[in-house]
């Protein structure tokens, strides 16, 4: 089943991690994240909600195609993660609508998916009143990529003021790894680090 498929790359994705670390002292397992691209995106995805306490955040890159599954609620009942979802106006059809540009039926759960799975309120998504992203956020950025492409970022933040979820949207650009993809999945993920003790997560946007 495909159920049993993610189960099985979650364990193998995370027995690796496991081994990488205990192989080498000088990884700092406060500090791991998963990221990935497409396919890689599903298999961020798969860690993300097998194992969400080895990490201390994830950034899924055009990989909104899974199967959410009641079992996977569990894992975070006393566990948070820090979650963004990447992709672009032309992006495959699972992930965004092809007619206009916006967020695919898809897309719309992943997000809510992981403000669920971080004790925050879901979203009821208006995409006239908003029309890329669907939502109004609690910060947002607009970045010229390269001197190529127009990026939004747009933040959603816990009770504590915390970005734990966030849609990253690149304009015009196709689904395709975009060199600028990396360096802002990393301006995310380095903000935040897990405390190995008490498993919660630490938030500092200058910590790069």
């Amino acid at each position: 089943s495909l159920y049993s498929d993610q189960a099985v790359l979650g364990e193998s994705i995370a027995a690796l991690a496991a081994y990488m670390m205990k192989s080498d002292p000088a990884i700092d397992a406060s500090r791991v994240y998963a990221s990935g691209y497409s396919m890689g995106g599903g298999a961020t995805l798969t860690i993300a909600t097998s194992h969400p306490r080895m990490l201390a955040a994830v950034v899924d890159m055009a990989g909104a195609m899974f199967t959410f599954t009641d079992r996977m609620d569990a894992q975070f009942k006393e566990t948070d993660l820090p979650f963004m979802y990447l992709t672009s106006a032309y992006d495959l059809q699972p992930n965004i609508n092809p007619e206009d540009g916006s967020l695919s039926n898809n897309s719309q759960m992943v997000l809510n998916k992981f403000l669920l799975f971080n004790k925050m309120n879901q979203i009821s998504y208006d995409f006239r009143a908003h029309p890329k992203c669907g939502f109004q956020a609690d910060a947002w950025s607009e970045t010229l990529l390269n001197d190529e492409y127009n990026n939004f970022i747009w933040y959603l933040n816990n009770k504590q003021g915390i970005p734990m979820v966030a849609l990253n949207y690149t304009a015009d650009l196709i689904h395709a790894l975009y060199p600028e993809y990396a360096r802002m999945a990393w301006d995310y993920l380095s903000q935040f680090s897990r405390n190995q003790k008490t498993g919660a997560i630490t938030h500092n946007r200058y910590d790069k």
